[in-house]
């Protein structure tokens, strides 16, 4: 908002006599930062401002003081928290988290103890995972308090049932073995291909 200022104290008014005050254009302020308060002009009313212009009947006044007119920082707030994504390994990079939302700022990011910045924290393995972030507020607000989303998931991907292969051979008196095996279609990610050591039972002559 924009502050501009027009409370000014002059003693020695008579019963409820009150000064109003006009200040110069210069006297308003948006931002953060200080400008003098200045008067440009004033009339003098009774009936506390609202009545009669007397302002015939006081003197000249002898010194004008300005006053000040201040803006500080707000807080930048965190109007939307980041919230964990629901994320199961596909084999390929995934950000961990909904983005948040800032007033006053910008949201920063961090993955476990590494550096901030204002990219979303992405993984690409299965585990859990910590984010941290605060809002880095602009020339009007101060920074927020660093916030954190724990216990962000990505799990595994689900196998079902591994089925080694078959093989069948007239007897030559060398051995059988089969070391291939197979997974149900769509459960490797692409690119993905499994590979079976059988047991040393595995064989037969």
């Amino acid at each position: 908002g924009t502050m501009d200022g027009a409370n000014v104290e002059i003693k020695d008014l008579v019963g409820d006599d009150k000064v109003i005050c006009t200040m110069t254009a210069a006297s308003t302020i948006t931002n953060v930062g200080n400008v003098p308060n200045v008067i440009n002009e004033f009339v003098i009313k009774t009936n506390n401002g609202n009545g009669t212009d007397v302002t015939d009947n006081y003197t000249d006044e002898t010194s004008r003081v300005n006053g000040t007119l201040e803006i500080t920082k707000a807080t930048c707030t965190i109007t939307t928290a980041p919230t964990a994504k629901s994320l199961t390994y596909n084999g390929s990079n995934q950000t961990l988290i909904n983005a948040g939302v800032a007033n006053g700022g910008t949201i920063n990011y961090k993955l476990g103890s590494g550096s901030y910045g204002t990219s979303i924290p992405s993984e690409t393995k299965a585990g859990t995972y910590t984010v941290k972030y605060y809002c880095v507020g602009d020339s009007n607000h101060n920074n927020s308090s660093e916030a954190t989303v724990s216990n962000v998931k990505i799990d595994k991907k689900t196998l079902t049932t591994l089925t080694a292969g078959s093989s069948t051979k007239v007897y030559d008196g060398n051995p059988l073995t089969n070391s291939t095996c197979t997974l149900p279609s769509g459960e490797l990610v692409s690119g993905h291909s499994v590979t079976c050591t059988m047991t040393s039972a595995s064989t037969i002559t």
